[in-house]
């Protein structure tokens, strides 16, 4: 489902005069990639992204989006102020790809975490939290680090048909490694480091 679709589900055609507050409860499949058009994002397309994530308990699962931090940002850019005091919104997504800074590229890696808010803060978004659950799940909390917005939680899961968690332009041997993960070889693209939690 697009966001317009979902939009006009909760305020109906008149998009400027309902409240999502009207709605506290939110549960839906989504399609990210098929409702941002990107780089431009026109206004419309704004707001929608506000009044879907202005519902008190927002739930979202799109698993056929390809994600990265950029995605994300935009998502939360445009969420309403009105909606700072609500609970994290909750996203379920099983595509994952982004890439390693080149001016990073002799840096050492102490750990998967640390490579993931590294790049995040190239977006000035801060990762709080980040957890694995199972040996295919992967919990995400995520915030801008310079300004309030409502809060985001990704739940990375792997156990969905064709999931991907990876990065492009980073060497194995730049790791230092600890228990939180494993770097499997790639098979298809080898610009790429993909990885497994266990």
């Amino acid at each position: 489902m697009t966001f317009e679709l979902l939009s006009g589900i909760i305020c109906g055609q008149d998009t400027f005069n309902v409240s999502p507050q009207q709605f506290s409860y939110l549960q839906a499949d989504v399609n990210f990639m098929q409702s941002i058009d990107q780089p431009q994002i026109s206004v419309q397309q704004q707001l929608k992204m506000g009044l879907i994530g202005g519902v008190p308990i927002c739930k979202l699962t799109d698993y056929e989006s390809e994600f990265s931090f950029k995605i994300i940002y935009i998502f939360l850019k445009y969420q309403l102020a009105s909606s700072i005091a609500n609970q994290p919104i909750e996203l379920k997504i099983a595509k994952f790809s982004e890439t390693w800074p080149q001016s990073k590229q002799n840096i050492t890696i102490i750990s998967f975490y640390d490579l993931l808010r590294t790049i995040a803060h190239k977006f000035k978004l801060e990762l709080t939290s980040i957890q694995t659950i199972g040996k295919d799940m992967l919990r995400i909390e995520i915030k801008f680090n310079k300004k309030q917005s409502r809060q985001l939680v990704v739940f990375y899961d792997g156990k969905q048909t064709r999931s991907m968690f990876r990065i492009c332009g980073i060497k194995e041997e730049q790791f230092k490694y600890d228990d939180s993960l494993v770097i499997p070889k790639s098979e298809s693209d080898h610009e790429y480091v993909c990885f497994q939690f266990q």
